[in-house]
């Protein structure tokens, strides 16, 4: 049975809508930017200053955590909107492409 990873999805949204790497990190900690990893147990999303992990939130679920990082990257309340139905869509046909469902 094929996987599905859904940080393909995250990084493809975050790439398709012009956020700047600068700005985010999936899956390691990178100083000045909001970061999101998979850990033994856990997803968590976090700020990475220069002197540990700030504003740190933990999730079981993978789906949970790219929507709070895509909710802190964007400024305005109608990019996070349309961002999150992109997010939400590419999720979607990515299962399905992959004959998840």
């Amino acid at each position: 049975m094929a996987k599905y990873d859904i940080t393909e999805s995250l990084r493809r949204v975050l790439e398709n809508n012009g956020i700047p790497e600068c700005c985010y990190s999936i899956g390691k900690y990178k100083m000045g930017a909001t970061c999101i990893e998979k850990t033994e147990t856990e997803w968590i999303v976090y700020y990475a200053g220069r002197v540990g992990e700030f504003n740190k939130k933990e999730y079981k679920r993978s789906i949970d955590a790219a929507r709070e990082l895509i909710s802190r990257v964007t400024i305005a309340k109608e990019d996070e909107a349309k961002l999150q139905d992109d997010f939400n869509n590419d999720v979607i046909f990515a299962v399905i492409d992959l004959g998840l469902i």
